[in-house]
């Protein structure tokens, strides 16, 4: 009898808890995603297009980036998606809505997905954040592609030849 009344209790104290955690707010959390994302030095981002080309982009310090691949990519594109892992949510007249589509886990590290479309259907993406609010892989529908995008090496400076 005791037992019961113990959890029972143990509910009704941990349910507002859990209640509130679920409600997350996806756009903040997009936004501290993005200002962690600024406040790294150097970054590595593959990006796979659903014809099989790929480039990699180093993004270094100062907003400098390093594209290696096939020449026939839009330059433009790989580098804005490399540079800016969601659009910019709050700019005048934004579009854009977010919604959480769960949380996984990507290589043994958890992540929490959320997903960004544009009013006009030219612009989706799911993208899956670690904890530590940066972004680990997404894919983009834009501009008529499909890009499979994976970042990592965050802080390797060995890409940009620092020690």
């Amino acid at each position: 009898m005791r037992t019961v009344l113990a959890v029972t209790i143990a509910l009704a104290l941990c349910a507002p808890l859990a209640a509130r955690a679920a409600q997350t707010d996806p756009s903040a959390d997009l936004n501290q995603m993005v200002s962690s994302y600024q406040q790294v030095r150097v970054v590595r981002v593959v990006e796979r297009f659903e014809d099989g080309t790929a480039a990699t982009v180093d993004v270094m310090p100062s907003g400098q980036v390093r594209v290696a691949g096939n020449r026939n990519l839009d330059p433009a594109l790989v580098v804005q998606i490399a540079t800016h892992p969601v659009p910019n949510l709050n700019a005048a007249g934004s579009t854009y809505t977010t919604k959480a589509i769960g949380v996984k886990t990507l290589d043994g590290v958890k992540v929490s997905g959320y997903s960004v479309t544009s009013a006009d259907g030219s612009y989706s993406e799911s993208v899956w954040v670690n904890e530590q609010h940066l972004p680990v892989y997404a894919d983009v529908k834009t501009q008529g592609h499909t890009i499979s995008v994976q970042y990592g090496d965050y802080g390797n400076l060995m890409l940009i030849g620092m020690n």
